[in-house]
């Protein structure tokens, strides 16, 4: 993720003009002090900063910055050294996402002498897919025509404030190819979406959580959404060239009165069925199941294309699922979620289930395709 190509003029005399502020910590021998800052420059309170004595097993030193994201850790003059991290928790959508912060410059300091080691809590390049908000850039499904990933340059626009409470400033990258995804590294926020392809205006739709169709635009304007297949919330873009013509998607649109009710199903009659029993030791009214085709690196995302769903509307700890219009001669794995708490989530005390449990797969059309679902933990 270190390859981001481009960004706006502005960002990038911001961040240059952070190294060269006014206000830099002041080195003060026997101490390690810096200065944790957002990318506009503003203080960062109540960052854990943690001096690692790099000589000695679990003796670290931490602190955390106070009310002006200064810091300042005694080293005593001791004879070792100490590499510095700093480590905050943004608080997106419901979710706490663990961040580590960026060193300004050498995070490792001499204990004898001391020095300063300043932080800013930006995007790091220098990890897979980096620490912040994760943008991934894919072909739309069904899209005929095939966009050269290589070419595609992507403007984020922020609208509002970002997560770390900055208006941040537009941005203009180059996706970089990583583990096979092309994908953008950037604070967690709300976008509006464009993109380019050797220069040349490309239609773009926020990618969903399978259910509903989104429209294709010149640009969108999107946050980041968490689902059941990804750890932190991500802003997944769908590109296309212009008035491509696509395959027939099963999905319900947005504005379709199947995809904003309560017991929607993106399943409907004809085609092979996959059918079976939920078991749970609660009620399994509400209880959602996916049939995903595996798709993406690895096979841990879903082609949204294929992905179908039921919503169960009978109510006991055991109950009948049937999903219809799958389609012939694709493998669809099994998932079973029950939303405890109603937050649109996957969170600790909701309950899962895969078939056998395990990631098989299976080719419809299947009958006692039996899913007991479990607590998370």
């Amino acid at each position: 993720m270190n390859r981001i190509l481009t960004r706006s003029i502005f960002a990038s005399a911001l961040t240059l003009g952070l190294c060269t502020s006014a206000h830099a910590t002041q080195a003060v021998r026997g101490f390690i002090t810096g200065t944790v800052v957002n990318q506009a420059g503003a203080p960062l309170p109540n960052v854990e900063v943690v001096a690692d004595n790099t000589l000695g097993y679990n003796s670290n030193l931490i602190t955390r910055t106070d009310a002006q994201g200064h810091y300042k850790i005694s080293v005593n003059g001791m004879p070792t050294t100490f590499k510095v991290s700093a480590k905050t928790t943004l608080k997106y959508k419901g979710a706490q996402i663990p961040i580590s912060l960026s060193a300004k410059g050498q995070a490792v300091v001499p204990g004898n002498v001391g020095g300063v080691v300043d932080f800013v809590l930006k995007p790091d390049t220098s990890t897979p897919y980096g620490n912040l908000g994760l943008v991934t850039v894919q072909m739309g499904v069904g899209v005929s025509s095939l966009v050269d990933y290589n070419k595609v340059v992507l403007t984020l626009t922020p609208v509002g404030k970002l997560a770390d409470g900055s208006s941040g400033k537009p941005l203009v990258v180059r996706p970089v190819h990583l583990a096979g995804w092309f994908v953008v590294n950037v604070m967690y926020g709300t976008y509006k979406v464009t993109a380019t392809e050797n220069g040349q205006p490309l239609e773009v739709r926020q990618k969903g959580d399978g259910t509903i169709l989104r429209e294709w635009g010149s640009s969108f304007t999107g946050d980041f959404i968490k689902d059941m297949w990804a750890p932190n919330p991500a802003l997944n873009v769908e590109i296309r060239h212009p008035e491509t013509a696509t395959v027939p998607d099963a999905r319900p649109s947005a504005n379709s009165s199947a995809a904003s009710s309560s017991t929607a199903s993106s399943s409907s009659s004809g085609g092979p069925t996959i059918s079976g029993t939920l078991r749970a030791d609660t009620d399994l009214k509400g209880a959602v199941v996916f049939a995903c085709v595996p798709a993406g690196h690895g096979g841990e995302d879903c082609d949204e294309g294929f992905t179908r769903f039921v919503t169960v509307k009978g109510s006991g700890q055991q109950v009948s699922y049937v999903l219809n219009n799958l389609s012939p001669g694709l493998e669809y794995r099994l998932v079973a979620w029950l939303d405890q708490d109603g937050d649109g989530d996957v969170s600790d005390g909701d309950l899962l289930g895969l078939l056998n449990d395990s990631d098989d797969t299976v080719m419809a059309p299947v009958k006692n395709a039996d899913i007991t679902l479990k607590p998370t933990n």
